[in-house]
């Protein structure tokens, strides 16, 4: 039940700048990849047969588009009514200092490694043939020869922060109908109605293409969700809906009960209805702090993962390259190897991160207070 009225409850959370709840989101939505990319991730049984929702650890990509276009759309539109206006060039200096120097440093590793250390490697001549790719952060329209096509999603992350800070400046309002021309676009191309365009454009192994199978729907989702809740009158709709402390356990069951579908891989009926539950997820837990998952969410180390989250997506296929030899090397039992893959390679990465976050990243987010809105003192970049 919700006490305060709805426009105390829009009040304060036009006025928050840290939701308690994302970053634990965030910590779970990276754990579900590491878990994808194990051993683990190939399935585990439940009554005799594989429970779906295992193999499809994929799907914490999509929370974490949906969290981004919620986050960054929150940020433009209350940059915009601060400042009347939108500074995207300093917005695009603020999200490159975030996310280009960990970013490049990971891909310098690797050529330094493969092209002077191990030329001789089987992923040497593959990685080098998608490199121009993957500096360009385009990598999400390509079938990479390497473990770096995990560099897809953030390729796409890249993309949308370009495009859609320069929409929301030059529409402002009408960018609502841009993001849901996107959602309908994506609705046609992951059912099919698109197939022979995509396959003209994108050649005929295109529903291989994570983008194709993801598409922008959940970015889009993100942002129509933020610009709800922006407004009192659709913050107080949505929190009829959503805020009652009961309704984000209630999403994370039905987000279960989606990921759970029968149909074979890759998800791909069910998957606009899981990212449309991902997006309920995240309005429920920002409405209002308290929310029924909050002490889960807001658990320290949780809390401290979702923080470094990007460095354990970067880090995790390059620590899984150690750690998985090495556990095997060992002769352990074959039911335990799996799980131990998954949980010593989500350590390492995490290890990984926190030595790069306070190393390299750190240092260059503080240069983000030079790249102000108004050249001075601008509104802070959101959790």
């Amino acid at each position: 039940m919700v006490h305060r009225s709805s426009d105390t409850q829009h009040t304060t959370y036009r006025t928050t700048r840290v939701f308690g709840s994302l970053d634990g989101l965030r910590a779970l939505a990276v754990l579900v990849v590491v878990w994808h990319h194990s051993p683990a991730g190939r399935g585990l049984g439940l009554g005799g047969a594989t429970w779906p929702a295992t193999l499809r650890g994929y799907l914490g990509v999509d929370l974490f588009f949906v969290l981004s276009g919620f986050l960054i759309t929150t940020l433009l539109l209350r940059e915009r009514e601060r400042y009347d206006r939108i500074a995207v060039g300093a917005f695009l200096a603020r999200r490159a200092l975030r996310i280009l120097p960990l970013y490049y440093a990971v891909l310098g590793l690797a050529a330094l490694c493969l092209g002077v250390v191990r030329p001789g490697a089987a992923m040497a001549a593959p990685f080098f043939a998608d490199l121009p790719w993957y500096a360009t952060f385009t990598s999400n329209w390509i079938h990479a020869g390497t473990f770096y096509v995990i560099t897809w999603s953030l390729a796409a992350e890249e993309q949308f922060y370009i495009a859609w800070s320069a929409l929301v400046r030059a529409l402002g309002d009408g960018a609502v109908y841009v993001a849901t021309a996107v959602i309908v676009i994506g609705l046609l191309a992951t059912y099919g109605a698109l197939d022979a365009q995509l396959a003209a454009l994108l050649g005929p192994r295109f529903r291989e293409l994570d983008m194709v199978q993801a598409t922008f729907t959940p970015l889009a989702l993100g942002c129509l969700a933020a610009w709800l809740l922006h407004v009192e009158r659709g913050f107080a709709a949505t929190s009829r809906v959503l805020g009652a402390r009961a309704a984000a356990p209630l999403v994370v069951l039905a987000l279960v009960a989606l990921a759970s579908s029968p149909e074979p891989e890759p998800l791909r009926f069910a998957r606009p209805f899981t990212q449309l539950a991902m997006t309920a997820l995240v309005v429920a837990c920002v409405v209002r702090e308290d929310n029924g998952l909050a002490r889960l969410l807001r658990l320290r180390a949780l809390a401290r993962l979702g923080v470094v989250s990007y460095g354990v997506y970067l880090w995790h296929m390059v620590t899984l390259q150690v750690v998985r030899p090495w556990l095997d090397s060992l002769a352990l039992p074959a039911s335990a190897n799996p799980w131990l893959v998954f949980g010593g390679n989500a350590a390492a990465a995490w290890a990984a991160a926190e030595v790069s976050y306070r190393v390299l990243e750190r240092p260059f987010l503080r240069w983000r207070e030079r790249f102000r809105p108004d050249g001075r003192a601008g509104a802070r970049a959101l959790n």
